[in-house]
C-alpha cells in the first residue's frame, strides 16, 4: 500500500521489486540509515538513494516530523520513551564526536519504533492469554513462541479452524 501511494500507481501494479525496495527504504529510515547504507541495501547509487530518501520523507512528511521531533526531544531529555512509556537513556546524544552523535540519533529513533512494537506484542500476548484462559473450548491451546510481531500457538486439531478466527 505504501509503495502504491508513494509511487502513485494502483496497488495491483506494484511489483515485488518495488515493494521490496520501498520496504528496505522504510526500514532504513527507521534504523536511521544514511543514503550510503540504503543504496547498499537496495542496490542503487548513493545519489539515487538520496533522491529516494528525500522524496519519501517529503511525501510522507509525518515520518520526517517524527524523526526530527524524536531527536529534538531526546536532546532535551536525554532519553526516549516507547509507546507504553518505557525509557531508554541515550548518553551520546550530545557527543561532540559526529559518528557517536549520529549513532545516538539512530538509537533514539529505532528505540521508539522497535520498543513500541515490543510493547504492543507483549500487550497482545497478555490479552490473548487471558482470552484463551477465559474461553473453555480454547483452554487446551497454548502460546508457544513469539517471533518479532508473530505469535505461534499449539492448538488441538479439532479446534484449529475455530481458533484461527478467534
Amino acid at each position: 500500500m505504501v509503495a502504491s501511494i508513494w509511487l502513485d500507481i494502483d496497488e495491483r501494479q506494484v511489483q515485488d521489486s518495488q515493494r521490496n525496495q520501498v520496504k528496505k527504504l522504510m526500514y532504513g529510515l527507521i534504523y536511521g540509515q544514511g543514503s550510503a547504507a540504503i543504496a547498499n541495501d537496495i542496490n542503487c547509487s548513493i545519489a539515487e538513494a538520496t533522491n529516494m530518501r528525500e522524496s519519501f520523507l517529503s511525501f510522507f512528511s509525518g515520518v520526517k516530523d517524527f524523526i526530527s521531533r524524536t531527536i529534538s526531544e531526546c536532546k532535551t531529555h536525554g532519553y526516549v520513551k516507547s509507546l507504553f512509556g518505557r525509557k531508554r537513556y541515550v548518553s551520546n546524544i550530545h557527543s561532540s564526536i559526529q559518528t557517536e552523535k549520529l549513532k545516538a540519533e539512530r538509537q533514539a529513533i529505532n528505540t521508539i519504533c522497535q520498543g513500541s512494537a515490543a510493547d504492543l506484542v507483549k500487550k497482545s500476548m497478555i490479552l490473548v492469554d487471558k482470552m484463551i484462559k477465559s474461553t473453555p473450548v480454547f483452554q487446551e491451546a497454548m502460546m508457544t513462541l513469539q517471533i518479532h510481531d508473530e505469535l505461534l500457538f499449539e492448538v488441538p486439531s479439532q479446534i484449529v479452524s475455530e481458533f484461527a478466527v478467534f
